[in-house]
Order: C-alpha cells, then structure tokens, then sequence
C-alpha cells in the first residue's frame, strides 16, 4: 500500500519508534542506501529546516514492513518539490528492497 505523508503527519509518522524500527531495517537491507535517507539525516535536517520546507514522504508497506520510502520536501516560498537535503544531500534518492525497487518507484511518480 502506498501513502503519502505531508507535514504535521509527516513529522508524527518519522518520530514513532515502530516506523523508525522499520526504517532502520529497511535501510540496512537497501544496497545503494546512503546516509541521507537514514534516521539521524532525515529527522535533524527535516527539524531543522521546517521553516522553509514542508515534508512530504511517500511511503510504501505490505504487512508489517515497508516497502520503500521517498523524503520530499515542498519548499514554502516557492511550492517546489524538493529531495530532503536539498543541496546538503550529495546522494538524492529513494531506499527500498531491491526486488521492490521499480514497482516502488513508479507507483511513487505515479502518486506524486
């Protein structure tokens, strides 16, 4: 199933410890994952630049574990949609299990 997350939602869904468990877990399962779609990345520069970004996260999960994960952001100036990290992240790009890969990431474009 997959489901956007956008703002407050966004930020409630980052903090929980049972979302952030399968996160870590499918980071560590994802072969081209970076450290800018990891925990500590994702939840500092998302606190950090609220001000002038608004999250968007797209999110994919069967069962009790996820899919694929995508962290946007929607710049507040100008309503443009960014990669989380914007020019601090080197590396911009979704996590997932590698034989979910492009399912994912179509139906993500696709939703977007």
């Amino acid at each position: 199933m997959l489901k956007l997350y956008r703002g407050r939602e966004a930020s409630e869904l980052i903090a929980s410890p049972a979302f952030q468990a399968k996160w870590s877990n499918l980071f560590e399962h994802c072969p081209w994952a970076t450290v800018h779609q990891n925990i500590a990345f994702v939840t500092t520069w998302y606190e950090h630049y609220s001000s002038a970004h608004e999250q968007l996260i797209v999110v994919s999960e069967s069962g009790s574990s996820l899919d694929g994960l995508l962290f946007l952001a929607v710049s507040r100036a100008e309503g443009r949609l960014e990669q989380c990290g914007t020019c601090l992240a080197e590396y911009h790009a979704w996590i997932s299990a590698p034989e979910t890969s492009q399912a994912f990431i179509e139906a993500a474009l696709a939703e977007l």
